[in-house]
């Protein structure tokens, strides 16, 4: 008696949700290994001048959180534009300026004091972790994204085909605070298009989280709402 097919016995519908969940686990494998390979072969972290702005700010807020302690109030004046400076000294001040002083993505910074703490590892070290758990956190916001416009099949062969992926000169060849929020605006997204347009406590939960991880959360979050909108109104 010839033995039953394993392929065949698996349910129709089962099958889109089979290529969703090979295309997710590959998308997953290739992102992750693109993002934590170049800190293996590197003492520096990626990206290093934004990379030491992200961690001097979260050492800041962690020991000096009103930014009034002294060394901050020496380097204060060093940096600020003076109306006799040139131009080219203008600008290179108020680099330094939104280097050192405003801190615009308090809850990254909070991620990694808080892997500092719990881990007991260095800034440098925590930095990179905080980059692949933001590579996972990304790929699942872009899943389930798809998952919420074109059903389970469609999404599934899209993850495999931009697996390998990049994206260089975009700003996603590393995790930072405006990716993280972007990946929050994704999930805002998919949120709204699985309630039709109706926001929940969640939504703003989601909405304040974005806003916390950096500004352009703000616009993240406002195209997902007038998404939701459509999706709401459009009969």
């Amino acid at each position: 008696m010839r033995e039953p097919n394993p392929i065949s016995s698996i349910p129709r519908g089962a099958w889109p949700w089979l290529v969703f969940a090979l295309g997710m686990g590959l998308f997953f494998y290739f992102q992750v290994s693109l993002v934590s390979k170049p800190f293996q072969r590197r003492a520096l972290p990626v990206e290093a001048p934004d990379a030491y702005q992200y961690i001097i700010k979260s050492v800041v807020l962690m020991n000096c959180p009103l930014q009034d302690c002294p060394a901050l109030e020496d380097l204060r004046p060093q940096v600020t534009p003076a109306s006799k400076d040139p131009e080219s000294l203008v600008h290179l001040k108020w680099r330094r300026t939104l280097r050192l002083f405003p801190n615009y993505h308090p809850l990254y910074s909070l991620g990694l004091i808080a892997l500092v703490k719990v881990d007991g590892i260095s800034y440098e070290v925590a930095y990179r972790l905080l980059n692949v758990i933001g590579s996972l956190a990304l790929a699942v916001a872009l899943a389930l994204f798809l998952l919420s416009l074109v059903g389970p099949l469609a999404a599934g062969i899209s993850l495999a085909i931009l697996s390998p992926v990049m994206f260089p000169l975009q700003g996603l060849t590393y995790i930072g605070p405006s990716v993280l929020s972007l990946g929050m605006g994704l999930l805002v997204f998919a949120y709204l298009a699985y309630r039709e347009g109706r926001p929940g406590l969640t939504f703003y939960g989601m909405n304040l989280v974005a806003l916390g991880l950096h500004p352009m959360g703000l616009i993240h979050t406002s195209m997902a709402v007038a998404f939701g909108v459509v999706c709401r109104y459009h009969q």
